[in-house]
């Protein structure tokens, strides 16, 4: 699993467009965030980072995403647009970047939508679909939507749940735009339905959302879309 934050990290990285700093003074309810190790970065001035935007990763302003008013190096502070942040009692984790930490996140959602049946999530699911002897179309399971399904099962015994209590169904088929299931005919009451196919993975909301992908080939393929 990888992290919003890693990924974003990365994608940043990539463009040469990521400093992370801790703040030296807690942040307090105003516009004002102070991170004196931002002069390892300013070149001693004044303005050195205005308009360029400021995100913080954590604590009580986590996934705030603000451009940067003014900066000013004698206390390496930035000034930032919009409503006064929130009172913190502890030292949160900052980021400076040219471009938007929220834009490189709709740029990486973007990439995970259009990169999908080459990257995407592994689906095999038996808790959705219990069948009703009277119907041939089950809704398939939100997070099957938009994805394949390869493999449609169905509990034989009604109480267990093994794999060796499975029967293979054929002739069934994926309709109305892939979010229904069709069965080859009706089914006693009370079976559970195994479904194995693939998903889009899901997109990202917060920092801490994570994505099934940790191979190397993988990231790197979904920041260079990005």
């Amino acid at each position: 699993m990888t992290t919003e934050l890693a990924l974003n990290e990365r994608l940043s990285k990539s463009m040469g467009d990521f400093i992370r700093v801790a703040v030296s003074t807690n942040i307090a309810a105003d516009n004002l965030v102070v991170a004196t190790d931002l002069n390892e970065h300013d070149d001693g001035e004044d303005k050195a980072f205005q308009d360029r935007f400021l995100y913080i990763e954590n604590k009580n302003n986590e996934d705030k995403d603000r451009k940067v008013r003014f900066y000013y190096t004698a206390n390496g502070t930035c000034n930032v647009f919009g409503a006064a942040l929130s009172s913190d009692t502890n030292v949160a984790d900052i980021q400076i970047h040219r471009y938007s930490y929220t834009k490189k996140r709709d740029a990486i959602n973007d990439a995970i939508k259009e990169l999908y049946p080459i990257l995407y999530r592994e689906v095999d699911d038996n808790t959705t679909i219990t069948t009703n002897s009277a119907l041939y179309e089950y809704a398939l399971p939100a997070h099957m939507l938009g994805g394949e399904v390869r493999q449609v099962l169905i509990n034989t015994t009604q109480t267990t749940i093994t794999a060796e209590d499975y029967d293979r169904v054929w002739n069934w088929s994926q309709i109305n735009e892939g979010r229904t299931l069709r069965m080859p005919g009706l089914f006693a009451s009370g079976h559970k339905v195994r479904i194995i196919g693939t998903s889009p993975i899901n997109t990202l909301s917060g920092p801490s959302n994570t994505i099934p992908l940790s191979g190397e080939s993988q990231l790197s393929l979904l920041t260079a879309y990005a």
